[in-house]
This record gives C-alpha cells, sequence and structure tokens, in this order.
C-alpha cells in the first residue's frame, strides 16, 4: 500500500498516478505511443524522482496497489483535481474495489478542520499495518513538510516501525 498526503499545488504530483488508478479500476488499457501494451508505460514522463518513478509504472498498479491519499485545500473552489479524487474514491466505494481511498480536508468549509500537525499524523498511521506499507509521499507547503519530517524522525506509535526509505518528502 501507498499512502500519499498533498496540500494544495502538491497534488499535482498525484494526478498522474490518480489517473492511473482511474484508467485501471474502469478497466481501460493503456497503450505505448506505439501501440504496444504499456506494461511498463512510465506515467510521470521526464520527472527526475526516481523513488516515484520505480513505484507508480503501470505494471505495479496490477495485483493489490493501494492508494490512501489525504488532501487539503482551502476550500472546494481552490482545489485541484478533487473532482477526479472524490469520483475515484466514489467509484471504487461502489464498486468493492479497495485500490483508493480519498480523505478530504477542506479548512474554510469546516470539512475535516483538524491541523496536520505531529500528533494528526501518528494518529492515521495507527490504522494501518507497518509491514504493509511500500511508501508514504508527502508533498506540500514548507510547513507541512517540516512537520511530517518532524513527526517521522519521533516515530512514535506506527511510525517507529517505518524506515526512512519508506518515506518522501516531495
Amino acid at each position: 500500500m501507498h499512502i500519499a498526503f498533498a496540500a494544495g499545488t502538491g497534488i499535482l504530483c498525484f494526478v498522474d498516478l490518480i489517473a492511473a488508478i482511474s484508467r485501471q479500476t474502469l478497466g481501460i488499457e493503456v497503450l505505448k505511443a506505439d501501440g504496444d501494451q504499456g506494461e511498463q508505460l512510465d506515467i510521470i514522463g521526464g520527472v527526475d524522482r526516481a523513488s516515484v518513478k520505480e513505484s507508480i509504472r503501470i505494471s505495479t498498479l496490477q495485483g493489490n496497489f493501494k492508494l490512501f491519499l489525504y488532501v487539503s485545500f482551502p476550500n472546494r473552489e481552490d482545489s485541484i483535481a478533487l473532482e477526479l479524487c472524490e469520483a475515484l474514491a466514489n467509484h471504487c466505494n461502489r464498486r468493492g474495489k479497495q485500490s483508493f481511498d480519498l480523505f478530504t480536508r477542506l479548512t474554510q468549509e469546516g470539512k475535516n478542520p483538524r491541523r496536520w500537525d505531529e500528533k494528526f499524523i501518528c494518529d492515521q498511521f495507527e490504522q494501518f499495518e507497518v509491514d504493509e506499507i511500500k511508501k508514504v509521499w508527502v508533498c506540500g507547503p514548507p510547513a507541512m513538510q517540516e512537520t511530517f519530517d518532524r513527526a517521522i524522525h519521533a516515530g512514535k506509535g506506527k511510525l517507529a516501525g517505518l524506515t526512512p526509505d519508506q518515506f518522501e518528502i516531495l
């Protein structure tokens, strides 16, 4: 399982992955430019983030790939790709698919307004089995990234069972 925390424009790092999960969930085959099946198609193109690129190859989406996505925006109007995320989460819930879960925070609208502080981060990881977590990505404003960095290094609760190479602060 993969876990991503994104705030504001930080969601842009994950839109291609969400689209790939959508295609896979809907049974849409991805083709390379030459028309061959895209089993090894690199979803994120030329982005220079080797660990993310390796984890997001189409071939890894087969089987039991699962993404828990946490997103935070001030409000729905200022959100990016929220409709795509919600549509995928709704589709997965209706069809009983386990490939995608969404946690949405809209601070100005009062939806899950709790700050993503160190306690929140630790609390969220309590629901996961440490040995099932392959990668955790964090992308957002500097203050958010610093908070995650502190929480990870404090290593409280289930965070203590994760290794530094399982975390990527983008």
